[in-house]
């Protein structure tokens, strides 16, 4: 069934239902009712319902498989149409989604594009990319990236050590350790990353890692 359809029947479904509560409390229970108060009310607590939903997904939760139902489900979104094509490194189709998203995503559009950039092997165009970025976590992890990448290992640990989340910090190192060559300890260092992160950050972790054991030019850990 079309997702919208689904949508708009559940929609209705639920204004059948809410029809049905208010007019059992009002002729059978005698409550004097405010329906259009009412609806305000419920309409708040499904929204407040829906962004902590939003959040637990996005952030929070170690449910790989409730975050990929999440993201299959929402494929038709540029957005996740792109997570999905950054974790199958299917690049030419992430810069095709990357141009769908709207101004909403501006800088969630930066920060993949220098993603792309990256893996692209484009270090020079991700750089300046990369100084667009806000959210100086993923800002400075990209930038170690890049240091790594351009073996300026002493830029990479000055980078690193301005990183708050612990999960970026091993991601980082796995990348590392796995350009010296040390897989164990980049296997080890990865287990780490993908156990402290959570929610889509995590999904992005598994599944990269799923398609890199497979891929006989892996260049990059994850």
């Amino acid at each position: 069934m079309n997702k919208k359809v689904r949508h708009y029947s559940t929609v209705i479904l639920l204004g059948v239902v809410l029809g049905i509560v208010i007019a059992i409390l009002k002729n059978y229970v005698g409550l004097d009712i405010d329906v259009i108060q009412l609806l305000l009310y419920l309409y708040v607590i499904l929204a407040i319902c829906g962004v902590t939903f939003y959040l637990y997904v996005a952030a929070y939760t170690k449910n790989i498989n409730l975050v990929d139902r999440y993201v299959q489900r929402k494929s038709d979104h540029p957005y996740y149409a792109l997570l999905l094509s950054l974790v199958k490194k299917d690049y030419q189709e992430a810069e095709i989604q990357l141009e769908r998203l709207s101004s909403l995503y501006k800088q969630a559009k930066i920060a993949l594009t220098a993603t792309v950039q990256i893996e692209k092997n484009l270090l020079r165009e991700a750089e300046a990319t990369v100084q667009e970025i806000r959210n100086s976590n993923i800002r400075y992890h990209n930038l170690a990236l890049i240091a790594l990448l351009q073996g300026n290992l002493e830029e990479f640990e000055a980078y690193k050590a301005r990183i708050k989340h612990k999960y970026l910090h091993y991601a980082l190192e796995a990348e590392a350790a796995y350009r010296e060559k040390d897989y164990k300890k980049a296997d080890e260092l990865a287990e780490l990353a993908i156990s402290s992160a959570g929610g889509l950050q995590k999904w992005v972790y598994v599944k990269s890692l799923e398609r890199q054991k497979g891929n006989t030019q892996r260049r990059s850990y994850f």
